[in-house]
């Protein structure tokens, strides 16, 4: 028994949730009043009440806020955030506002766990205003909590604010530099805004923080980075290739990232000779086919070649081998480990259909 107080106790201290377990164990323990012979009877309470919510057991919650209520406990900020988290387990969310406002403003208005769930319960609520204002103000004086700027980078995303959630996440990142999860994130908002510099480097960041190599068989989180790469890489390629082709691999050609960023169109006009006939940025299409149509004209006895210009930023080095690199972490995600491809995986044969390879699964 007192180990299983221990391992508890462990938990708590590390933030670590194991609710079915704590409710397969601990509630024999409630039920029999075992658990007052634990050195903190009522933290014990407090973790099952919450681990039983967790997992829909309302039951053994509410045994817990009986016997709290009968003694002096009740007073206690960590019962009356038991008390509110059961009224949002009912959908009684105005209910458990009212109750987090009311202890705030009238006991303690700096209890971390109530504050937080007042942001997330204003939320839920669909108060965005006031939960982005209250989170705000709360980070403030709590600046190294990391799940509060990761929550407000949530919000931000939801509501389409992509540079804001970028700051955001830069911020978690300062907090926790070696969480590749984090700068996933941070590759994917940016991405979402169009920053593909910042996307790329955030996304072999990510997979250089998962730690892995040649010979090891990729996580979850590093082949999402890998795909990302290979998102960002992909259309770089093909352009590169398109280049090679006709025109015997002597010109490529690359877009600033300001001009992707504002999401403008950049053509080039080139002959057979590599020279630069026409180049237009971010110029109306009615506009840019009417140059088009006159080079062309003025031109005639020399075919033209119109090449839209490549996404992936000019300070990406051979993009080539960063394209194959990807492709082949992706498919080691998607094999065993020595490099075999499991039996009847679809997973693997989609993937293949995504990367356009042009080989079977072995």
């Amino acid at each position: 028994m007192t180990e299983v107080f221990q391992r508890f106790a462990t938990y708590r201290s590390h933030g670590t949730r194991s609710s079915v377990e704590i409710v397969r164990e601990g509630e024999p323990l409630l039920l029999n009043e075992k658990y007052r012979s634990a050195d903190d009877p009522w933290a014990f309470l407090e973790q099952l009440a919450f681990a039983a919510m967790d997992v829909g057991r309302l039951d053994i919650a509410d045994v817990r806020l009986s016997r709290s209520t009968r003694s002096t406990v009740s007073r206690l900020p960590a019962c009356n955030g038991v008390k509110g988290q059961r009224l949002e387990a009912d959908g009684m969310l105005q209910d458990a506002l009212k109750m987090y406002v009311y202890y705030l403003t009238k006991e303690d208005e700096n209890y971390v766990p109530i504050r937080k769930r007042l942001i997330t319960t204003l939320r839920s609520l669909g108060k965005i205003t006031e939960a982005t204002e209250e989170l705000v103000k709360y980070l403030d004086i709590y600046y190294a909590d990391l799940e509060g700027w990761l929550e407000l980078a949530d919000i931000y995303a939801t509501c389409n604010l992509y540079d804001n959630s970028l700051s955001a996440l830069a911020h978690a990142q300062l907090i926790a530099p070696q969480t590749p999860q984090i700068a996933l994130c941070s590759a994917e908002t940016a991405y979402t805004t169009g920053d593909i510099d910042l996307a790329l480097k955030s996304f072999l960041r990510a997979a250089e923080l998962c730690g892995s190599g040649p010979g090891i068989q990729p996580g979850g989180t590093e082949t999402r980075a890998w795909l990302g790469v290979k998102l960002v890489s992909d259309g770089a390629v093909s352009i590169y290739c398109m280049s090679f082709a006709l025109h015997g691999g002597s010109f490529v050609l690359h877009v600033s990232q300001d001009t992707w960023r504002e999401e403008e169109e950049a053509w080039i006009l080139l002959t057979e000779d590599h020279s630069h006939v026409c180049q237009m940025e971010g110029l109306p299409a009615s506009v840019r086919r009417d140059i088009l149509a006159s080079v062309y004209n003025d031109h005639d006895r020399t075919p033209a070649v119109y090449i839209c210009l490549s996404k992936l930023p000019s300070s990406a080095k051979n993009p080539k081998l960063l394209e194959e690199l990807s492709t082949e972490r992706i498919l080691a995600a998607y094999s065993k480990t020595d490099g075999s491809a499991k039996p009847n995986d679809a997973g693997r044969a989609a993937m293949l259909r995504w990367l356009g390879a042009s080989q079977t699964p072995k």
